[in-house]
């Protein structure tokens, strides 16, 4: 019985090395390759400890009559129900970082709403840069009467319009950013604000 206990008790750390070693190379290594090295050796080490555990389990029910090894019973339910907790917690942080690895390391909706979030402020930045335009163009009409920067305030105004119709702000938004460009089919109405 001390035989079978020590290899319960040596399969289980073997297990835990193994998701100590998974837990920490998996970045490096690739979810698939950290799985291979070290997954399936826990595996086979906790269906060890399972079979070594069972044995004795066997063994103490044909012992029934000797009463300090009927409460190992006990201590036989404690070690089942870590052995079954430990399993289902480590298959459940595998799966885990599995779908982390497959997304990049961030789970899809985080993902989704980064992506927006960079398409946001790239809009943004150009917002800014054609209302910076605009402005200059508009400087430059009202310095020298050119039609040209008239002609470029209403191109750079569809320009914004456009951006803005395809960006992710709601009808709200897209009303209260119009009146950054004032009225903008005249470009002449534009420069006139002055």
């Amino acid at each position: 019985m001390r035989e079978l206990s020590l290899e319960i008790e040596n399969h289980f750390l073997l297990a835990r090395q193994d998701e100590i070693m998974f837990m920490d190379n998996w970045r490096l290594m690739g979810f698939e390759d950290a799985s291979d090295d070290y997954v399936a050796p826990n595996q086979v080490n906790l269906a060890l400890a399972w079979e070594h555990l069972s044995e004795l389990e066997t063994i103490l029910i044909h012992t029934i009559n000797d009463a300090n090894l009927r409460a190992l019973t006990k201590d036989m339910g404690a070690m089942r129900r870590l052995l079954e907790v430990y399993e289902l917690t480590f298959q459940r942080t595998v799966s885990q970082i599995q779908e982390l690895s497959q997304s990049g390391g961030l789970p899809d909706s985080l993902r989704a709403q980064l992506d927006q979030l960079g398409k946001d402020v790239t809009s943004w930045t150009t917002l800014i840069e054609l209302i910076a335009q605009m402005r200059s163009d508009e400087q430059a009409f009202v310095a020298s009467g050119d039609q040209e920067y008239a002609d470029r305030i209403h191109l750079l105004a569809d320009q914004f319009k456009a951006l803005v119709q395809g960006s992710g702000l709601g009808d709200e938004e897209k009303s209260s950013t119009w009146g950054l460009t004032g009225a903008t089919s005249s470009p002449r109405a534009i420069c006139a604000r002055g």
